[in-house]
């Protein structure tokens, strides 16, 4: 692996990619360790080329070989954490019906175990109904075992869940809410708030769709919208804001809320809060800009909108230039 990622430093990603997939063949690495292993570096030449749907790729192999367990999906979203090809990759048509199969089998797990039964050859558990199609056959690899699955030593089955898991369907939100389709996120996020009430990314999501839907031309109650919107990025401060970093996350997140409603006035209040914090907190770690440069940036927008351009101006000077 090392080798793999000194070929990707140097730029041969392609002759890294290969060397790592011809592993994944060999009997000598066949132990949930070794598979584990080889798919994390796979991952990470992947992340450090840019090639993100390889990416989504393998830990959707990960998610199949670690069923009901939440890490495969916190890997996914550390591994698309910015940039526009990473959101296209999450965009994927195959990524999100591949998570709408795993929050429905975790549904039925918790709500009717005996719907489910566990595939020898998948090494997972599947729908137990005879006669009943998988949606994973909508993908053409979908169904089909990972391709060391046939040399690969048996491994213990996974543990059925017993209580309702939010983070599935919060990814799930996520993905309808970065595609812009708001009303289905609010469908899934509300789900997960039912199951977990008290996380503030949870709030946040829904306080972004309940907006997002609002300014929609298809809404039939804006107002209402807008409002259950303010109420869950209320409740998110509440949740968040308990520190000194959450609270300037807290005030950013208020600031670009007004922002897109276009209440600039309150909106430039609330990127100041940013730009003050980073000013303090420059004074011991001048490396520690937090989110001062992007409340900046938006705050010029906002100066440039309104014709105050010399203190758009005195921004780019401050935080936005080398």
């Amino acid at each position: 692996m090392d080798y793999a990622f000194l070929l990707t430093k140097r730029d041969q990603y392609d002759l890294a990619n290969e060397v790592l997939r011809h592993i994944t063949f060999s009997n000598a690495y066949q132990t949930e360790f070794a598979r584990n292993s080889i798919r994390f570096a796979l991952i990470t030449c992947a992340i450090h080329a840019g090639q993100y749907l390889t990416v989504i790729e393998h830990v959707r192999k990960l998610i199949n070989m670690h069923q009901f367990n939440n890490e495969p999906l916190r890997i996914l979203l550390a591994s698309l954490g910015n940039g526009l090809r990473a959101t296209d990759a999450f965009l994927a048509s195959t990524l999100s019906k591949h998570l709408l199969r795993e929050t429905r089998m975790a549904d039925a797990a918790v709500k009717d175990k005996d719907a489910l039964r566990w595939n020898n050859t998948l090494r997972r558990y599947g729908p137990g109904k005879s006669g009943e199609a998988d949606d994973a056959l909508d993908d053409e690899d979908e169904g089909a075992p990972d391709e060391t699955s046939a040399a690969a030593e048996p491994s213990e089955r996974a543990k059925l869940p017993t209580k309702d898991n939010p983070v599935n369907v919060t990814v799930y939100g996520q993905i309808m809410l970065a595609a812009k389709s708001y009303q289905s996120a609010l469908f899934y996020l509300l789900h997960a708030f039912d199951y977990c009430p008290d996380d503030p990314m949870i709030n946040l999501c829904l306080a972004i769709a309940s907006v997002g839907r609002a300014m929609q031309r298809q809404s039939d109650n804006r107002h209402h919208l807008i409002t259950q919107g303010m109420a869950f990025l209320t409740r998110y401060r509440n949740l968040r804001g308990a520190n000194a970093e959450g609270l300037e996350e807290v005030e950013f997140n208020f600031g670009r809320i007004f922002q897109q409603l276009g209440l600039h006035s309150l909106a430039i209040r609330h990127y100041e809060r940013v730009l003050e914090q980073a000013e303090a907190r420059s004074k011991v770690d001048e490396e520690n800009y937090g989110l001062a440069r992007e409340a900046a940036y938006n705050l010029s927008l906002i100066y440039v909108t309104t014709g105050a351009t010399p203190l758009a101006q005195a921004l780019y000077r401050r935080w936005l230039s080398l």
